[in-house]
């Protein structure tokens, strides 16, 4: 946790979705995210999901052996998520420039990290670099590029709490609902 007044959180979003799933707290998928980041690490939170890519079901290398679901044996296209770390590091480094943060807190196990987090650390020495692992995504590469450096756990995710039922985005109207599959 941050000892700083301003604070502000990048999630990566698959990184900590990925984590979660691998760890079974797919139960947590729903969680209200700004309770919890405000509950555990900070004031202001940002969550980053990159763009989707759709990659042809064939080997890179070879150009063969096209990916078959499990199930139905029906071919498919493999999706690739696009620029999530470099869209964070690019904010993380605008924010410090523009004198936006105390403290950098980064939910991510992404060593693509490591450069722009030792910038920061030259740059603002001031500024405080905390990393976040999310479930399952704990890596010791991170470990010389941040000031400290936490794992989230379960007992994180039970203390935040779910979003309700139905969420609708205040700016559009739009109504988001939890899937049924998720509850």
């Amino acid at each position: 946790m941050s000892k700083k007044g301003r604070a502000i959180t990048y999630i990566d979003g698959f990184n900590l979705y990925n984590g979660m799933m691998d760890s079974g707290l797919g139960n947590y998928r729903w969680i209200n995210y700004l309770h919890a980041t405000k509950l555990v690490l900070g004031n202001m939170i940002r969550i980053y999901y990159g763009r989707f890519q759709l990659f042809p079901s064939e080997c890179n290398i070879c150009q063969t052996s096209p990916l078959y679901c499990a199930n139905c044996g029906a071919e498919y296209k493999k999706p690739n998520e696009k620029k999530t770390d470099v869209n964070i590091a690019t904010s993380m480094l605008v924010d410090c420039f523009e004198d936006n943060t105390d403290a950098i807190i980064l939910v991510s196990g992404d060593s693509d990290y490591t450069a722009p987090l030792d910038e920061i650390g030259r740059l603002f020495p001031n500024i405080e670099r905390i990393i976040t692992f999310p479930p399952s995504r704990k890596n010791g590469k991170l470990y010389n590029h941040c000031d400290q450096h936490f794992s989230i756990t379960s007992s994180h995710f039970a203390g935040a709490g779910l979003l309700p039922q139905s969420v609708t985005n205040p700016r559009t109207g739009t109504v988001f609902a939890i899937p049924s599959s998720w509850k």
